[in-house]
């Protein structure tokens, strides 16, 4: 818990930018894009620096000095995108992308690349490591989209396999639920951690979780079919909130009341709509929208209970102790309230 208050001023849970991706597979071919900075990259500078700046600095390089950077553009992605198959890596070929794109860029902010498709593949992974943002990905497969979602940075995306069906869109949701709460949950792991730290006993433990799931799958059903839909950052920023919140009311009482239940559900309801954001951009085809949308719940809650089932072991002999276990849920509420303090500082600048 430490080393989540450390971690929180660089981490949060969704990025609130990622970086648009296509993979389109056309018989024996691949083409593969992805927006990013490449100035920056062409310059090993960092992402965040003045764009027009970056682009004046290249436009003053002579040919061969652009030249060069563009190779080290080459480099730098091609060591960190990987395309598989079944499995093998197949080598990319960065095509050339020498022109200005606009006033605010020099080498444009769409890498493109081109593969070659093995024969009878089954299925194809992408892969993009954490130097890179979250891809926001969509695969599409002679001319119908096979899958769409997001994938986290330094995350293999979810193998999609051409005609895979119902049972197919239900595995890779699944693995996507688990993996947004481990390893890149840290606001919801935190949120859970603080449910267990009030009481870690059965029963009133299941009532809080029960609160909880209901609420995150309620809100994130409606912000999937368009019912109701709230901005990310503000979403974000009361996530951030409800940890602050869960950490100072551990603080002040000893078993879970009505109240805790009513709030516990409320910031349910909110974890769930930053939940949509995973799943919204890309969706599945519409016959098979259901079947994704229950099996990334599956995913989150075996993930959610993942957390509870360590938290457990990790406690298990201070839980014989009240002593010992009234301080770590004096410590550890401490620690989850002043993460939530600083993701909430740094969702709001």
């Amino acid at each position: 818990m430490l080393w989540a208050l450390l971690c929180v001023a660089t981490l949060t849970a969704h990025d609130f930018t990622s970086s648009q991706a296509k993979l389109t597979i056309a018989g024996a071919e691949a083409s593969f894009w992805l927006t990013c900075d490449i100035d920056a990259i062409a310059l090993g500078t960092s992402p965040s620096a003045d764009s027009r700046e970056l682009a004046k600095q290249l436009a003053a390089l002579s040919a061969q000095e652009q030249a060069q950077c563009w190779q080290q553009v080459e480099d730098y992605l091609e060591r960190r995108i990987r395309l598989r198959f079944d499995g093998e890596p197949v080598p990319l070929e960065l095509l050339p992308n020498n022109h200005r794109a606009n006033q605010d860029s020099f080498f444009g902010i769409r890498a493109e690349f081109r593969a070659v498709v093995p024969a009878n593949w089954q299925a194809v992974t992408v892969f993009a490591s954490r130097a890179l943002p979250a891809l926001d990905l969509q695969v599409i497969c002679d001319g119908a989209t096979l899958w769409g979602g997001i994938v986290p940075k330094g995350i293999e995306s979810p193998a999609v396999a051409p005609g895979g069906g119902v049972l197919h869109v239900i595995r890779n949701y699944v693995v996507l639920g688990f993996l947004h709460i481990i390893p890149r949950g840290l606001d919801h792991i935190l949120f859970v951690l603080g449910l267990f730290l009030l009481t870690p006993h059965i029963r009133p433990l299941i009532s809080q979780v029960t609160a909880f799931t209901l609420a995150h799958t309620f809100s994130l059903a409606l912000a999937v079919f368009g019912v109701v839909r709230l901005s990310d950052r503000w979403v974000e920023t009361l996530i951030a909130a409800s940890l602050v919140y869960i950490g100072v009311e551990n603080l002040r009482v000893n078993k879970v009341k009505r109240r805790r239940l009513a709030f516990v559900f409320a910031f349910g309801l909110l974890h769930g709509m930053g939940f949509a954001g995973i799943i919204l951009h890309g969706w599945t085809p519409k016959s098979e929208q259901v079947s994704g949308l229950l099996a990334f719940n599956v995913g989150v809650e075996l993930g959610q209970l993942a957390v509870l089932f360590v938290a457990y072991l990790l406690t298990r002999q201070l839980i014989k102790n009240p002593v010992h276990m009234q301080r770590l849920k004096w410590s550890g509420s401490w620690v989850i309230a002043m993460a939530g303090a600083t993701m909430l500082v740094t969702r709001l600048i």
